[in-house]
């Protein structure tokens, strides 16, 4: 019997999804979106040869006439009343424009979860077939991910990634931001940001942690449940490495023992005929048919193998990867309450430092010139002073400035949190539908595996497979 699917058990601060629009369908009008990532062709040759892959999409309006979506004050893209029209467009991108459009919905809306892209390390030939094939597929599945996000389906960026062959970006990225260079630097320069952003705020007199549980316990909470089941499922998909590296090695024992038994049921039919003639017995024959049941166990095991790792290690290793995408939204909004901390000091400094200098009383009228070297020498400090101490209005614009930035600080996070209520629950029905499917999979896999082993050992012997309920 296979074992019941499990389902993740909703964690603390994060809501079950209350309607299907929460869980995806961003175009509106009733129209299924369709996105397929295919033909990947070759272009170019030594360090500058990269590969280009056909984009069709099916069920978005055109980027030049979008009115079907518009934009809500707090950036997320809203869809209006009027339908879409159902056209078809094809395009061709190259991998570096899939990574292009990603961050620009990232940091266009803060606060939504995009699924991750392939990975962009190449453990094989960057050109050999099949590698670009599984690159397509993987781009595929990230595109109709994007197509069901009520965030970034509806937006504009995406509609101009489909329908919009020529790209600002096409232009030919510089040599440092290419290949493993550019990641290295990537991954670096978010390093960077994070470092900065936490030496600020260190600076400002907060910690992450501290502000994270000031600001909202329940979404600490949340955050600490990501972190628990992502180190999890880390343990979980190598123990399905484990299974598949099982099933692999019976199918290759049950071939080895049935090509051994069959030898030795040919053995013992010519030996038994030389010793006993007429008399021999059908000990031979049977080695040999056993034999043959387990040389016929490969074949279905083999394929048993293969189907978990398609239909069970696959699905967890993309929970894996939601929950690593769920981390990322929430580093950056810990970087943004981070920024907000530190805008709203600096704020609060320079409105005090202007406010001090409107109290200040007038400064005394100058003194008489003097034509002496010690009067000319006290005009010239008294000027070097003056220069140095900053005026009512340089203080006030210096606060303003400060103000605005306070302000815009304010609304990201603002933005950020407003998305990610609906988000992180919308990732965690993505994360159990990936889990149960895979649990679902292996149960049904390991099921059929066992019949086969069964009717395989019924044929030899009858009635060897009965086993009391």
């Amino acid at each position: 019997t296979p074992p019941p699917a499990t389902t993740p058990a909703t964690p603390p601060g994060i809501e079950p999804p209350t309607s299907s629009s929460a869980l995806g369908g961003g175009c509106g009008g009733g129209i299924a979106p369709a996105i397929l990532v295919t033909d990947p062709v070759k272009v170019g040759d030594g360090v500058g040869a990269y590969a280009r892959y056909a984009v069709v999409s099916r069920g978005f309006s055109d980027a030049a006439s979008s009115t079907s979506a518009s934009t809500s004050t707090t950036g997320t893209p809203t869809p209006t009343p009027s339908n879409p029209t159902p056209t078809t467009h094809s395009v061709t991108r190259r991998f570096s424009d899939f990574t292009r459009l990603r961050d620009r919905l990232v940091a266009t809306y803060p606060g939504v979860v995009l699924y991750p892209l392939p990975e962009k390390t190449v453990t094989t030939a960057a050109f050999h077939p099949e590698f670009l094939r599984q690159r397509a597929a993987g781009l595929t599945l990230f595109m109709s991910k994007l197509a069901t996000n009520p965030i970034a389906a509806p937006s504009d960026e995406l509609r101009a990634f489909l329908s919009t062959q020529e790209m600002p970006e096409d232009a030919e990225a510089a040599w440092y931001n290419r290949g493993a260079t550019g990641t290295a630097l990537s991954a670096a320069g978010g390093w960077w940001n994070q470092l900065t952003a936490a030496t600020e705020a260190a600076v400002a007199g907060a910690k992450v942690e501290t502000l994270l549980a000031e600001e909202d316990p329940k979404y600490l909470a949340a955050t600490e449940y990501l972190l628990t089941i992502e180190e999890r499922l880390k343990k979980l998909c190598a123990a399905s490495d484990a299974v598949i590296a099982s099933a692999c090695h019976v199918g290759a024992a049950a071939a080895t023992f049935g090509e051994r038994a069959t030898r030795l049921g040919e053995c013992e039919e010519k030996g038994a005929k030389v010793l006993l003639g007429a008399e021999a017995g059908g000990l031979g024959q049977a080695f040999t048919q056993v034999g043959g049941a387990a040389a016929s166990l490969k074949a279905p095991t083999d394929a048993s193998a293969r189907s978990l790792a398609d239909a069970f290690r696959e699905p967890l290793k993309r929970a894996l990867e939601l929950t690593r995408v769920a981390k990322e939204t929430i580093d950056l909004r810990s970087d943004a309450l981070m920024r907000l901390t530190t805008a709203k000091k600096r704020a609060t400094e320079k409105r005090a430092l202007h406010e001090a200098k409107l109290r200040e009383p007038p400064p005394p009228p100058p003194a008489p010139p003097s034509n002496g070297f010690f009067g000319v020498l006290s005009a010239v400090t008294a000027k070097l002073s003056n220069a140095t101490t900053s005026t009512v209005e340089e203080l006030k614009a210096e606060a303003d400035a400060a103000e605005a930035a306070l302000v815009e600080a304010d609304e990201r996070f603002e933005g950020m949190k407003t998305r990610m209520r609906t988000e992180l629950p919308r990732l965690h029905a993505d994360l159990e539908r990936e889990i149960n499917d895979a649990f679902t999979a292996a149960g049904e896999t390991l099921s059929e595996m066992a019949r086969a082993n069964a009717d395989a050992w019924e044929r030899v012997m009858p009635g060897c497979s009965d086993v009391a309920s």
